[in-house]
């Protein structure tokens, strides 16, 4: 699992699963913002169900996510899913890696209005234009 946040990385500090620290060895951590990858021998040691990720800063901020994992008994893989980010100021964005993760995951991050599609926009131009346009034939009339 790849999360990437906004957060500085010559701040980053550590990463909590469920409010307890995870062993450097378990992660990995690179620049581009702050981008965090958490190694599948270890997803595979969480039970099912929800759990917390936290990246932290040495500045005291902190990047929150739910983690789902959901145990497939066909496989025997586990199935992560992000989906949660608490953190206003820092997005959480997802990559799975088929060859190195057994995980799957779908990050939503904070609504920012960009799925709203190009229709509504399209209707509220249209109804500008046929609004002017009248008040502008009214006038006209009006005058004559």
């Amino acid at each position: 699992v790849i999360i990437k946040t906004t957060g500085d990385f010559s701040k980053f500090e550590s990463v909590e699963m469920d409010e307890e620290i995870v062993d450097t060895a378990n992660y990995s951590v690179k620049e581009g913002s702050t981008i965090v990858t958490i190694k599948t021998s270890y997803l595979e040691t969480l039970s099912e169900g929800d759990h917390t990720v936290t990246i932290n800063y040495i500045d005291g901020s902190s990047v929150d996510a739910k983690l789902t994992v959901i145990k497939t008994a066909d496989t025997g893989t586990d199935n992560s899913e992000e989906t949660d980010n608490v953190d206003e100021n820092d997005d959480v964005d997802e990559d799975s890696s088929s060859d190195e993760a057994k995980a799957d995951v779908i990050v939503n991050g904070p609504g920012t209005g960009d799925e709203s599609g190009i229709l509504m926009y399209s209707i509220f131009v249209i109804c500008g234009i046929v609004l002017f346009a009248s008040c502008r034939i009214y006038r006209r009339r009006k005058m004559s």
